[in-house]
């Protein structure tokens, strides 16, 4: 009668378990799109600024302020929070 207790318990507490493939928070993707389009454009990490983030089904979508960009810069990331490309919104 134990037996089945314990399996249960062990898969119970495997499921709670972090895996290697958790996806990114919105505030590390915030980071490393900034550190991007910091070193695309020349500009300081830190004059660059995350203004927005918005996820949805296919990822997420960082709007980035650049000094003396008369448009922000778009950085976008897959569902896991891998950065796909970064640009000029258009």
């Amino acid at each position: 009668m134990r037996i089945p207790f314990v399996s249960i318990t062990i898969l119970t507490l495997a499921a709670c378990a972090p895996s290697g493939s958790d996806p990114k928070s919105i505030i590390e993707l915030k980071a490393e799109c900034e550190a991007m389009i910091a070193a695309e454009t020349g500009t300081r990490p830190s004059s660059v600024t995350a203004v927005s983030a918005v996820p949805d089904v296919n990822g997420s979508t960082i709007t980035v302020s650049v000094p003396g960009s008369d448009v922000p810069w778009i950085c976008r990331a897959d569902t896991a929070g891998v950065i796909e490309g970064i640009g000029i919104q258009t």
